[in-house]
């Protein structure tokens, strides 16, 4: 009988350590998690591309540079990110400011299949758009750093013969600028339809060819196939069930 008590009182505090424990990891545990998710470990690089001009009545020059935040884990918060991410300029005194277009651009998934291994993997690219505010048509170097220390550097107008040709001869990258694919918009009119779902459907059953680029935006849950899925997600969103 006193051993039975003995038992007792060994499984009665076993369970009281084990809810002290299972507080602490609750009140602490997440915390840590939290933090090691504030580190941004998933990012794997930053990606300059074009750089688009505007000038101003007054002279103003207006140059929005696109800048791609790669990484691995769709759970990364992209706001603490961008919060994180310090912009210099050199010693290039033809910047007045600079800050973050409004016009952030949304995220889109890039599928990479090892021909080896056979294993696909899905990366993600989220846009930014720097907007840079000059008061002269010269070259400039933009250099970022996340506060992980991934960094990255791009010369817009630069050439190694000079440095004083305006910026609009040199950047042909300027005058080609296209907009972001907009995920479900299969038909490329600039909004998601029932139509949209349509075409990815007679796609499923092979009445229909897609380009690389029709692919990329029918492919709306991201797991780097286009199927039946994908034409009910759109379907669901035409309609008002969607995201």
């Amino acid at each position: 009988m006193k051993k039975s008590k003995g038992i007792k009182k060994v499984v009665s505090v076993f369970a009281c350590l084990t809810l002290i424990l299972s507080a602490m990891v609750s009140a602490f545990g997440l915390e840590v998690i939290s933090n090691m998710a504030d580190r941004n470990s998933e990012i794997t690089g930053l990606t300059f591309g074009d750089c688009r001009t505007e000038i101003a009545d007054d002279g103003e020059i207006d140059r929005y540079v696109y800048l791609d935040i790669n990484y691995t884990d769709e759970s990364v918060d992209i706001q603490k990110v961008k919060d994180g991410i310090t912009v210099s300029f050199g010693d290039n005194d033809s910047i007045d400011s600079w800050e973050w277009d409004s016009s952030e651009l949304l995220s889109s998934a890039v599928c990479t299949r090892d021909p080896i291994t056979k294993v696909t993997t899905v990366n993600y690219a989220y846009t930014l758009i720097l907007l840079i505010k000059q008061n002269s048509d010269t070259y400039f170097t933009v250099n970022v750093q996340t506060e992980d220390g991934v960094s990255a550097y791009h010369q817009y107008g630069y050439s190694e013969e000079t440095e004083d040709v305006p910026v609009n001869e040199l950047d042909a990258a300027e005058e080609v600028y296209s907009e972001p694919l907009i995920k479900g918009d299969v038909d490329g009119n600039g909004r998601v339809t029932a139509n949209d779902s349509l075409m990815i459907t007679r796609y499923t059953v092979k009445l229909v060819n897609l380009t690389d680029e029709q692919l990329k935006t029918a492919d709306v849950n991201n797991d780097c196939k286009v199927d039946s899925k994908d034409a009910i997600e759109v379907l669901r969103y035409t309609i008002g069930y969607g995201d």
